[in-house]
């Protein structure tokens, strides 16, 4: 301890704060000017005679315990303590640079609660209440400033290691562990961090020395019954970390705080000139005034903040430019020595230089920005420097996020070889052509992008192929599953299908691809959403993608109503047609029987027997396609499979007896409600007397005649149809298929499919098949006639065989 009257003591706080004792001050109680922390100045006795600096983090004896409002009264209160300052290591007065919302709310009430107890009938509240308002506000004001000083102190050492990591980064500079990109890019993470951090200390220590509401940000009136008794957590403003130039940051806030000054200035002068006249009580006066000041302080504080912050940048700038230096004296004597080539030298110099000159005109900025006295004198930031600085080069080359893409490329191509379905017997990708190609495509793609070296761009591509890849293939897998191929059939078997191997692999090779994608742009601050938004579109779209985004693009079949038309009078069969739609978003297969493996959709119609159980009734004798407009015949060796697509109409054809039937549209589609449509097909009876001979052009449905037997006329009278032979299949020696049309007299077209010997409309009968001129011969018993391909040939029937 040094023995001269006159010498001085260095003490640091637990929160970083230096502070200088004169001799006078040994043995009394103090109290850090930043942290409010109580502490005991040593007496020249308790250290060493050679102590300049103590240390309370190695010396918490000397920090006194705070003491309750009671006890400090015994003590003799606070009149004796002496407030430490400092050294001129921190010029900026403690001013908060920020408003912290609850310690403005707990001033305001403690205001509010002193002028209640001087005036209790303002309130209406009796003064013991009163009181005990006072004193828990004031004990949540306690609360918060143990929290406030514990951040404080947490923050002064996080600020000494980023100040540390700064100068290990510019040492690792000077003697060549680090490149320029590197370096730039560090020393700019570092220093906005290190600025982050030095704005929360500003604002805790501002924090701290507020005891108005005015300082804190301007009185707010609150109820005493809204006292914040919560849990204490301090939601602090946000801390803005700049994504600019530094200097280019702190000129804006400077220019800001300036012009935040004058407009006080205009206000506090108005305001006197409002006293002179006596436009306002003095209480009134009083109260504005004392907003407006505590408001100029804060403008004045934020404008010291700024200026101080802006000395630092000078100097940043000025270690820089002596680093470069260093640098560049080194690299010119590894040239002499013959250690780089020339080119690598000349490239390493330019680098150097642009170090220097960019951060000699940053640093002229920052002192122009310094003696700037009102806003208007704050020089503008302009200059491709500051973009520079703002964001450096990122280091050019592959990294850990190349490793990884190409780890998902190696996964995508093994996984060419591992089925996704039952239907790849032994790894046999060959039924899945579009995903192998996919897979290869997908795989090469990633590869490529994962050896671009420029950061960002090899970001972004990775990004680009992780969406397209992982989309592309979900929507590959899910077109399958509706599709007829074996790999959809044996999917649509498999109710765990995605638990197939081929699957899993898929998945764990999008896992790692999304991996690459983020660490791809993680060091690029700028272009840090762009993995977060591939993810989302990815997870969204997959989700979208199985499920049809909820139906709403997937197909949805559905059955509308069927048609009647009488074929004969006598055994009462009948032509029914049924109509089956897709009203969804994309097409689907529909299939009337059954198949090799299950179709997405299937119809079919069937009998009910006399035992009471439904037996199908086959495939139907012919159908109409969609874009289609005429009939085609069913094959009795095939059965129909279908694409319907979106609105699109499939009529089926099917001629059934008298009877009580059933048709259904059956899909495997998640979500789908089986559709069922119970019919019944009445018997014709026979004629009754004096029935009118006419028969309706189509039989009558159940709903329309519930219970009631067709009627038809006893007389006969003749009346022309057309007949006209549309086709031939020639069953090649067996018995051959026609399609004949025939016109009734309404207007309407029946289409007929029959062979040799079937009946084909009234009496007229399929008799002879010439094969040379592909002529049919129908006779009706009495006489006969000869359809030819394409003419329309009239033939005579009873009235009460039309339809």
């Amino acid at each position: 301890m040094p023995e001269t009257p006159g010498a001085e003591l260095r003490i640091y706080c637990i929160c970083g704060q230096k502070m200088k004792v004169s001799a006078a001050m040994f043995g009394r109680p103090g109290k850090c000017v930043a942290c409010r922390q109580k502490i005991r100045i040593p007496r020249p006795d308790d250290l060493p005679g050679d102590t300049v600096e103590v240390h309370l983090r190695e010396h918490p004896e000397f920090l006194r315990r705070t003491l309750p409002p009671a006890d400090q009264e015994a003590d003799g209160g606070e009149e004796a303590v002496v407030e430490l300052g400092g050294d001129g290591a921190n010029p900026v007065d403690a001013t908060p640079v920020d408003v912290l919302e609850r310690l403005r709310v707990l001033c305001s009430l403690d205001h509010k609660l002193r002028k209640a107890i001087e005036d209790p009938h303002d309130t209406g509240d009796d003064h013991a209440t009163l009181l005990g308002y006072r004193t828990l506000v004031r004990k949540l004001r306690r609360d918060l400033e143990d929290q406030l000083r514990k951040d404080l102190i947490e923050t002064g050492g996080s600020l000494t290691r980023v100040k540390e990591q700064i100068a290990d980064t510019s040492m690792s500079f000077r003697i060549g562990d680090l490149g320029c990109a590197a370096f730039l890019n560090r020393m700019l993470e570092l220093r906005r961090e290190r600025e982050a951090l030095e704005r929360r200390r500003q604002n805790l220590r501002g924090w701290l020395m507020v005891d108005d509401p005015y300082a804190a940000g301007g009185y707010v009136d609150v109820k005493f019954e809204d006292i914040p008794c919560d849990t204490l957590k301090i939601d602090y403003p946000p801390e803005i970390r700049a994504e600019k130039a530094l200097v280019d940051y702190y000129s804006t806030e400077l220019r800001e705080a300036l012009r935040r000054l004058e407009h006080t200035d205009r206000k506090i002068e108005e305001w006197a000139r409002m006293a002179r006249e006596g436009a306002m009580s003095s209480a009134d006066l009083a109260e504005a005034n004392a907003g407006t000041g505590a408001e100029w302080r804060r403008a004045q504080g934020a404008a010291a903040f700024c200026r101080e912050r802006l000395a630092q940048v000078v100097q940043d700038c000025e270690l820089d430019i002596l680093s470069a230096k260093a640098r560049r004296d080194a690299s010119r004597k590894q040239r002499e020595a013959g250690e780089i080539d020339p080119e690598t030298h000349r490239q390493a110099d330019l680098d150097f230089v642009r170090i220097e000159s960019d951060n000699l005109r940053a640093k002229e900025l920052a002192l122009r920005a310094m003696a700037a006295k009102s806003a208007e004198d704050v020089p503008s930031s302009r200059g491709t420097f500051l973009r520079r600085m703002a964001k450096p080069k990122t280091p050019a080359g592959p990294g850990a996020d190349s490793l990884v893409a190409w780890v998902a490329s190696v996964l995508m191509v093994v996984n060419i070889v591992v089925p996704i379905s039952d239907a790849q017997v032994a790894g046999n990708m060959v039924v899945m052509q579009g995903l192998v190609l996919g897979l290869f495509l997908t795989a090469t793609a990633l590869a490529l992008a994962a050896a671009i070296p420029t950061r960002g761009l090899r970001g972004v591509l990775i990004n680009l192929v992780f969406v397209g890849g992982t989309l592309g293939g979900a929507h590959y897998i899910n077109s399958t599953w509706y599709g007829l191929d074996t790999v959809g059939e044996a999917m649509r078997a498999n109710p765990r299908w995605m638990l197939a191997p081929g699957v899993i692999l898929f998945a764990l090779a999008d896992v790692v691809m999304a991996l690459a994608a983020i660490l791809s742009l993680a060091v690029v601050p700028r272009m840090r959403w762009v993995p977060v938004v591939s993810v989302v579109v990815v997870a969204g779209g997959v989700a979208g993608v199985f499920t049809d985004f909820a139906g709403l693009t997937g197909p949805k079949p559905s059955l509308l109503q069927r048609e009647e038309h009488l074929i004969s009078s006598t055994s009462g069969t009948r032509d029914v047609i049924f109509r089956v739609t897709n009203r969804g978003g994309r097409p689907i297969w529909v299939s009337t029987g059954a198949m090799a493996g299950p179709v997405p959709v299937r119809f079919s119609v069937s009998r009910k027997m006399a035992d009471g159980t439904w037996q199908e009734v086959g495939r139907p004798e012919a159908l109409k396609r969609a874009a289609s407009p005429s009939w085609l015949p069913v094959l009795r060796s095939t059965i129909p499979a279908e694409m319907l697509g979106k609105g699109d109409i499939q009529e089926y054809q099917f001629e059934l007896p008298p009877g009580t039937y059933r048709a259904r549209l059956d899909s495997n589609i998640p979500g789908y409600q089986q559709q069922i449509q119970d019919f019944y097909l009445e018997p014709i009876g026979p004629p009754a007397p004096g029935a009118s001979a006419s028969v309706p052009s189509r039989a009558p449905r159940l709903e329309d005649f519930p219970g009631k037997p067709l009627e038809q006329a006893p007389t006969i009278r003749l009346h022309q149809v057309g007949a006209r032979l549309r086709g031939v299949v020639d069953g090649n020696g067996r018995n051959p298929l026609f399609t004949v049309n025939v016109e009734l007299p309404g207007g309407q077209v029946l289409q007929r499919r029959i062979s040799l010997g079937d009946p084909l409309y009234g009496p007229w009968v399929a008799e002879e098949f010439n094969p040379g001129r592909n002529t049919l011969t129908v006779n009706d018993g009495t006489r006969r006639m000869v359809l030819q391909t394409g003419e329309s040939v009239a033939l005579a029937v009873p009235k009460t065989d039309l339809e």
